[in-house]
């Protein structure tokens, strides 16, 4: 099948739609057409400016609940490392020896106060868990101090890389959140833009009304159609009927032997001449409200 280019946005294609005036126009502008439908440029830029408006607030959303790790020192975490088994060790060591001095004094010559100091630390360990806790944050101050260049460049490093991380993720929710509300308004600007150039007539998209050009493309309907009802084949007043009701917002478009069957939007492939008995049995609504 020959390919033919749209005239919208230039996209080669085998799928099309035909408008009345010879415009040969893409599945993707198609759809993005039933969509929107055909709005003044004005109306066009408001529509952009509360999607920008609606991006920004939600983006200072993300921002403020975004949670990001604190800055991490390879060098800190080690001397902690070894502050608390320097701690453990201090602690098992000193009770060790408490008990051991405990049982030594008991079987010998008996010091009061060294006794009862080796007995406290042997059955209440409070003394070496103070010593214990107090040689571990000495070492680790000490260390600190001595290693604060070293763990100052880390955490730098680190933050730099955490602010990296942070402004990727922003990136990626502001690319995916403009994807979202913006790309195809984008591609509908484009679209509006190059028909009001080139002077293509985009009246199969006008939404929830007649195009300007009903009467005319209702004297086209029914001279392809004979000047006869498509379902009885009466003469006589006749109507132009949608075939698939053009709604506000777009509807699903499905494939027919009209290239592709236009749902939903004014082009003749959509339409159909009906007397005006067979044209209300299509709308029973309309019956009921009688």
């Amino acid at each position: 099948m020959d390919k033919k280019i749209c005239n919208l946005c230039g996209a080669k294609v085998t799928k099309f739609w035909v408008t009345l005036y010879g415009a040969i126009v893409c599945p993707k502008c198609h759809n993005i057409l039933i969509k929107y439908g055909v709005k003044p440029k004005e109306e066009i830029d408001k529509m952009v400016q509360e999607k920008k408006i609606l991006i920004k607030k939600h983006m200072e959303n993300f921002i403020n609940t975004l949670h990001v790790r604190k800055p991490f020192s390879e060098t800190k975490k080690k001397i902690r490392k070894i502050s608390v088994g320097l701690g453990l060790s201090t602690f098992f060591l000193t009770w060790y020896a408490g008990v051991r001095n405990f049982i030594i004094l008991s079987s010998g010559t008996y010091n009061f106060i060294l006794g009862l100091i080796c007995y406290l630390s042997s059955i209440i360990p409070l003394i070496p868990l103070i010593l214990s806790i107090t040689i571990g944050n000495l070492f680790k101050i000490i260390m600190i101090k001595v290693k604060y260049n070293q763990i100052k460049k880390e955490l730098e490093d680190d933050e730099i890389k955490i602010n990296r991380e942070k402004e990727k993720l922003i990136r990626h929710e502001e690319n995916k959140i403009k994807k979202k509300y913006l790309s195809k308004l984008y591609s509908y600007q484009k679209i509006i833009h190059k028909a009001e150039k080139d002077k293509i007539l985009l009246y199969e998209y006008v939404l929830g009304n007649y195009p300007p050009d009903w009467e005319y493309r209702c004297k086209v309907i029914r001279s392809r159609d004979g000047n006869r009802c498509r379902k009885c084949g009466k003469k006589g007043i006749l109507q132009v009927h949608h075939i698939d009701l053009v709604k506000k917002g777009g509807i699903s478009v499905g494939y027919g032997p009209f290239r592709i069957k236009t749902g939903g939007t004014h082009f003749i492939e959509n339409l159909i001449t009906l007397c005006q008995n067979c044209h209300i049995k299509e709308h029973p609504y309309l019956l009921k409200k009688e």
